[in-house]
């Protein structure tokens, strides 16, 4: 179910543009230096809401040191990870629809606000550019 909805799934914010993208790339300030990307980068605005792109299981909410609150949600062999969330609204075990909230996307001191949606089928990390819509 979840793999026919490939390029269909909504985004996990209202608005915003991929800041991120996944995989390698050069470090934005140190040269010669590469960084991986485990997921995607949504910047988005101050106070903007998280929501689930898929319904599925809560299976872990999380505080991870540089990363702030981290949500996985399970849809069968697929996870959705949500990461960069100053805090959550949901429960660990709840069921969730798409579209349901999850929490409010965290803001640095620098004042961007951006979260993290990392995909994975089982333990291998995707590019989640491709199962969401075109905006």
């Amino acid at each position: 179910l979840f793999l026919k909805n490939r390029g269909k799934l909504p985004w996990p914010v209202k608005t915003g543009f991929i800041s991120r993208k996944f995989g390698i790339s050069p470090h934005p300030v140190l040269h010669n230096v590469q960084v991986e990307n485990l997921g995607i980068d949504i910047q988005t605005q101050k106070e903007t809401q998280a929501r689930a792109i898929f319904e599925g299981v809560v299976k872990a909410i999380a505080f991870v040191p540089g990363m702030n609150r981290v949500v996985i949600i399970q849809h069968g062999t697929y996870h959705s990870v949500y990461a960069k969330l100053k805090h959550t609204t949901i429960k660990v075990g709840q069921y969730v629809q798409a579209y349901t909230p999850i929490g409010t996307v965290y803001t640095d001191a620098q004042g961007t606000t951006e979260l993290q949606l990392q995909r994975w089928q089982d333990t291998q990390k995707l590019n989640p550019t491709g199962w969401l819509s075109k905006k």
